[in-house]
């Protein structure tokens, strides 16, 4: 039988030499990730990624660059496919407030589960990227 699938964005912000985290208790840990947002079958990825930034009010001099760097999929009762993105940003706005800046050089220091983690990482080098977690 043909396995079903899930596209999704995966975003992460980058300001400076920090990156913004969400951050929720699983099981008593606090464990930092990025968001996704579900790819809408009638959205190419950069009408998906300018949806976001107006969700944020990201106007085109706040942002320095934006690239999709890579695809990671996660393997269990469907596939989820999901589209990685770094999107740098030159400042802050209110929108963020749910979000923590966590400096790049302590990311070490924050507990994330293995997707997210091996996906930040792998966003944060800028390399390219096409995995299977």
């Amino acid at each position: 039988t043909i396995k079903d699938k899930e596209e999704y964005v995966y975003y992460l912000f980058k300001y400076d030499d920090k990156i913004l985290l969400k951050k929720r208790n699983i099981n008593s840990h606090e464990m930092y990730y990025s968001e996704t947002i579900k790819l809408d079958k009638i959205l190419f990825h950069d009408e998906m990624i300018n949806e976001l930034l107006k969700k944020f009010n990201l106007s085109e001099d706040v942002i320095s660059n934006y690239d999709m760097y890579g695809c990671a999929l996660l393997k269990d009762k469907l596939d989820r496919h999901y589209y990685c993105y770094m999107i740098e940003i030159n400042q802050i706005n209110e929108s963020f407030e749910d979000f923590e800046m966590v400096s790049v050089y302590d990311l070490f220091r924050y507990e994330m589960d293995d997707f997210n983690k091996k996906i930040i990482f792998h966003l944060i080098l800028k390399e390219k990227f096409d995995i299977e977690i």
